[in-house]
């Protein structure tokens, strides 16, 4: 489904049909599965913390711009297509994150709330959105407003050690 939900609504506003917000949702998910496949690589052979800071950073600017494009098909089909390869690395890439957070024994509980923390979101996320655009808030404004929280997780990325070289170096005690 789509990520960013206002996007279809944000569509029809601009006078584009339905058929343009399905083709850009799934310009949005074809993107992705290639963002998530790079990302996958990428956290290989860099900084997972790093690699995790700039995608979460790309995801924020593409969020907070998307309510600026202009309502030409080729614009919103090329901005969708990069936030879905930079969304979708991110979330492939903040799991990796998860997994070397924890320790062993409290692995699945943690991600599982982390998971459960994430899928509130996602239904808060657009609530928001909703009673804002209800309340007459522009769609540049709601977009601005849902990038705040990647940066946060950048940010908090960034206070992060998850080199997965230096973890998966170390020896396990005996």
């Amino acid at each position: 489904g789509d990520r960013l939900p206002l996007i279809p609504e944000h569509l029809l506003k601009a006078g584009l049909s339905d058929a343009a917000g399905v083709t850009t949702s799934a310009v949005m998910n074809f993107a992705g599965l290639f963002g998530g496949t790079l990302a996958g690589y990428l956290a290989t052979r860099m900084s997972l913390a790093r690699l995790l800071r700039v995608l979460m950073l790309l995801v924020a600017g593409l969020i907070a711009v998307f309510g600026w494009l202009p309502p030409q098909l080729w614009v919103i089909y090329l901005a969708s297509g990069a936030l879905g390869f930079v969304m979708w690395g991110a979330s492939a890439t903040v799991y990796s994150a998860y997994a070397l957070s924890y320790p062993p024994r409290l692995r699945a509980s943690g991600i599982g709330m982390v998971v459960t923390a994430g899928r509130a979101g996602s239904i808060f996320g657009p609530y928001v959105a909703g009673v804002l655009l209800t309340l007459g808030m522009q769609v540049a404004t709601v977009t601005a407003l849902l990038a705040i929280p990647a940066v946060i997780a950048a940010l908090m990325f960034g206070r992060m050690r998850l080199d997965i070289f230096f973890l998966m170096m170390r020896r396990p005690p005996r």
